[in-house]
């Protein structure tokens, strides 16, 4: 057993009667004398010595099942280092015993929680891009909901993980969607089997699709070969593209340019005096020239507070506000301006800005006095 590179030791009574050469290395000494004789726990961390007692009372027991344990081992130097150890019940020189052996595993157990670190850093990163992906996605798609509503569409924004579900109440309600435009770059998506669960939701009418891409070229082709199929528009959307496409597979006409102005309409309602309350400032520059071209004049402020100050210093035709603002949010600059009409008289028409689609988001708006909350 001298020439075992493992740490082998026998025990008898809980005292050493036999080390090999590793084991009295492995422990710090430099002779065997130094430990034979001496009970096994002074080679045990004063922390652990309660556990490892225990396994080597269990392991005495002639026929005993191996017990497999890891402990940290304290030497004459007053370094440390964590043993795996396996005790068995055995003869030593004609009498009961306990074999040990032993291994230091200190680095295999520092890579292992170098790992586990590593992996929990790996799934904090992970959350936190979902949850990036998750604001950009509310950014990204709020300007778009612009674009299409000046279009006179009535666009619904969702993520995919809700998709099925907002075509099948959409379609109970005899208003089936016409198109379905989908980002085919989406985190952990499979874009096709999303567009045969929503097709197969709307079954027996149509759905086109149009696919919103990275690049020209469109998605790699899948098995089936479906979105190599689908028409596309790349990314960054411009409104020309976006609508072309739409018009192509709808096959309508939605009494706008190219380019995305409306076409003047005989009758036309004068132009308003706008306020914009919002704090993105693309939300707010999209907003801002679509209103513009519609030939409204805007009056944009980037929070609540402002919006509050600015219809106490002019007179507005309507308020476009968003939520979801620092400062002052949306909700609670409203309170404000209805409040201040109770007292004054007045009253000016607040729409709601918002991109969430949560349960109660309505009722809160119109409980705070705005009069209809768009996506």
């Amino acid at each position: 057993m001298d020439a075992l590179p493992l740490m082998v030791s026998v025990l008898r009574g809980g005292r050493f009667v036999y080390l090999n050469s590793a084991a009295v290395s492995g422990f710090g000494y430099r002779s065997a004398g130094e430990l034979l004789g001496k009970p096994a726990l002074e080679v045990v961390d004063p922390s652990a010595r309660t556990e490892v007692s225990g396994r080597i009372e269990s392991g005495r027991s002639a026929g005993a099942p191996g017990q497999v344990g890891e402990a940290l081992c304290l030497r004459p130097d007053g370094s440390r280092f964590l043993a795996e150890t396996i005790s068995l019940a055995v003869e030593f020189e004609g009498a009961s015993a306990v074999l040990a052996i032993s291994r230091d595993v200190t680095e295999r157990k520092r890579a292992q929680e170098e790992l586990v670190r590593a992996k929990e850093a790996a799934e904090q990163a992970m959350r936190a891009r979902s949850d990036f992906l998750a604001r950009m996605s509310h950014e990204i798609r709020t300007p778009m909901n612009g674009i299409l509503a000046a279009w006179r569409m009535r666009p619904v924004a969702v993520g995919p993980e809700t998709a099925v579900e907002a075509v099948r109440a959409a379609h109970a309600r005899g208003e089936p969607f016409r198109v379905v435009l989908l980002d085919a770059s989406m985190p952990a998506v499979d874009s096709a089997a999303l567009i045969e669960d929503l097709r197969r939701v709307q079954a027996g009418d149509t759905l086109p699709v149009v696919l919103l891409t990275a690049g020209a070229r469109g998605p790699d082709r899948n098995r089936s070969g479906m979105l190599a199929m689908l028409p596309i528009v790349p990314k960054p959307v411009l409104p020309s593209n976006l609508l072309e496409t739409v018009q192509a597979v709808t096959a309508a006409e939605f009494g706008v340019h190219a380019r995305g102005a409306a076409q003047p309409r005989r009758g036309a309602a004068r132009p308003l005096q706008v306020l914009l309350a919002e704090d993105n400032s693309v939300n707010r520059t999209v907003a801002n020239r679509i209103l513009q071209r519609a030939g409204h004049q805007v009056t944009a402020v980037e929070d609540g507070r402002r919006a509050v100050t600015a219809l106490a210093r002019g007179r507005f035709d309507v308020v476009l506000m968003d939520v979801q603002m620092p400062e002052l949010d949306g909700l609670e600059a409203t309170r404000i301006i209805r409040a201040a009409e109770a007292e004054h008289g007045g009253h000016v028409p607040i729409l709601a800005l918002t991109a969430e689609a949560m349960g109660g988001d309505r009722e809160r708006c119109l409980e705070a006095g705005i009069a209809y909350a768009c996506r």
